[in-house]
């Protein structure tokens, strides 16, 4: 298996298949200088598909191969990753044994090396659960371990109707004699507007009957208890905010339905950049979110390597676009320009939020008042 392990013909020619589309743009509301700090808008329009193979071998990050080649499906296909996923790939057939899972029943698989991470979780993984809803009733949904991401994992799962659930025995890679593998998306931030849609009416029709957390309609969510990338005028904030009728929000107090009911009766969000802004994806169509984002510094993020790019991805605003939900960014300073825009803290501009807050603006046709 190891002295097989290489890419197919499709890894090599890069070629991420779809057409190139655009959201609609309207629901961005950015001056020119703005939108000259992002990557572009577009992204690539691919029907979901769900694949089915026999006697293969899946690692824990959800790289999928058979026959001694990755399945494409199973993968992203950013040209920069594919040889540190060979190396990664590579290492954990090496060092991890591998396991047969029981036949009688298809395993379904949905996650990749990120998904251990909320917002690729609910951005990937949810939608893939999605596609693959046909096989539930029939199927094993295969998991790998997540403390930080369990309780989110199992309920989210449940919400969108896995009902047999299994996680990845103990430190080793599985063999499956029968897989069901929904594809990965081609690329990262490439949202598909009828399975976001399709998600967000699923969450939404799930918790209708959850409680609500808060009952605020103005939500600031807080990074303070993160490990990096905070506010570091944040009790400024804070106050002014709470003075405008904001409800300040840790979303690590809060599971799946929480967070979705949060974001469902939200009307306005006011949030830093980080994972908890893909919960854009369940908030009503026509309600407004502005992303508190860092300029970039002089080095470089993971990102930034990635597509060889010094500009500020645009996961938000392409993400609010795809789910008619009116998007707005305040730019702030780094406090220290030297650390990666992964880590580093800002200093937000609190007269120039306010100022954001409380203009009208005119978006597609239609008026927003902070």
């Amino acid at each position: 298996m190891l002295s097989l392990l290489y890419p197919t013909r499709e890894m090599i020619a890069l070629k991420a298949p779809g057409s190139i589309r655009r959201y609609d743009e309207s629901f961005i509301n950015m001056t020119l200088a703005e939108r000259s700090r992002f990557l572009d808008f577009s992204y690539r329009q691919v029907t979901p598909q769900v694949e089915h193979h026999q006697g293969v071998t899946v690692t824990r990050s959800g790289v999928c191969i058979r026959g001694g080649r990755i399945i494409p499906a199973s993968i992203h296909w950013h040209r920069r990753i594919h040889h540190k996923l060979l190396v990664t790939t590579f290492a954990s057939l090496a060092r991890r044994k591998r396991v047969r899972l029981v036949e009688g029943k298809p395993y379904i698989i949905i996650h990749n090396m990120w998904t251990g991470g909320y917002y690729h979780w609910i951005a990937e993984a949810l939608p893939r659960l999605i596609a693959a809803k046909d096989h539930l009733a029939d199927g094993i949904l295969l998991l790998p371990q997540s403390k930080s991401l369990e309780r989110v994992m199992l309920e989210s799962a449940a919400v969108f109707g896995a009902t047999a659930i299994q996680r990845f025995p103990g430190n080793a890679n599985v063999m499956v004699p029968d897989l069901v593998l929904p594809r990965n998306s081609p690329l990262i931030n490439n949202y598909q507007p009828n399975e976001m849609e399709e998600l967000r009416e699923r969450a939404a029709w799930a918790a209708r009957d959850h409680p609500a957390p808060l009952g605020a309609r103005r939500l600031f969510i807080s990074r303070s208890r993160s490990r990096g990338r905070k506010i570091a005028n944040e009790e400024e904030v804070q106050a002014r905010l709470i003075e405008l009728g904001f409800s300040v929000v840790h979303l690590e107090d809060f599971g799946f339905l929480d967070q979705v009911r949060l974001f469902q009766q939200a009307d306005e969000v006011v949030a830093q950049h980080g994972a908890g802004l893909v919960n854009i994806a369940f908030m009503r169509p026509g309600t407004r979110v502005i992303e508190l984002i860092r300029r970039q510094g002089t080095r470089r993020s993971d990102w930034n390597r990635l597509h060889q790019s010094s500009l500020l991805q645009a996961a938000y605003p392409k993400l609010a676009a795809c789910m008619n939900v009116y998007y707005e960014c305040l730019l702030c300073e780094a406090v220290d320009v030297g650390q990666t825009f992964d880590i580093g803290d800002v200093f937000v501009d609190v007269e120039q939020l306010v100022a954001k807050l409380g203009a009208v603006r005119t978006f597609g046709g239609g008026r927003f008042c902070g």
